[in-house]
């Protein structure tokens, strides 16, 4: 047990001085799934690692529950869908066979561990990662998931499905995917 936790310090401290920017080619949710970004990032995330979907196959096998823990709120391919959690994105990968890990409530030197293995991460975070805010019903108004894809000394670096390629500092994104509730699932 020892040997293990010394080399997963070894590589955490290594981790931090590269730079790791994984060669995940950009999707964009827009026009087809206005609100499905997590299908969309799990779709870069599944291609850098070779399986061969595209973002509507795997919207289709998304569940769907008024529970964001159990299936997706309403439809990915609707402006008036919602959003959901880690659990419907694992149910996808089941579904198509994808190698995958929930790693949901690790800490960021995991994430960095899997980046190093060459392994890209879908996280949730807000929009422009900012603080989140809520609907009436209580639900985020702008939760919003992205494939992690990298870090430099400054920042995550992320495939966002909206906006491009992004570079969020480390600060400022551990707290949003913290009070997110550290949701991750990584693509093997």
């Amino acid at each position: 047990m020892l040997k293990n936790n010394i080399i997963l310090i070894c590589l955490t401290t290594a981790s931090m001085l590269f730079n790791i920017n994984l060669n995940v080619p950009q999707t964009y949710q827009n026009p087809e799934l206005p609100n499905g970004c997590e299908v969309t990032s799990l779709t870069m995330a599944v291609d850098y690692k070779g399986y061969n979907f595209d973002k509507i196959t795997l919207a289709n096998t998304l569940p769907h529950s008024s529970n964001p823990n159990l299936g997706f709120i309403g439809s990915p391919f609707s402006r008036r869908g919602f959003y959901c959690f880690n659990k419907p994105i694992c149910a996808v990968c089941d579904t198509n066979g994808i190698n995958y890990e929930d790693i949901t409530g690790c800490d960021v030197n995991r994430l960095n561990l899997e980046l190093i293995k060459g392994n890209p991460v879908v996280v949730w975070g807000t929009l422009r990662w900012t603080q989140p805010t809520y609907c009436r019903n209580g639900l985020y108004s702008n939760l919003h998931c992205v494939c992690l894809k990298g870090y430099n000394g400054d920042c995550y670096i992320i495939a966002d499905p909206l906006y491009g390629e992004r570079y969020i500092p480390k600060s400022q994104f551990v707290n949003i995917w913290t009070i997110m509730g550290k949701r991750a699932v990584v693509i093997k």
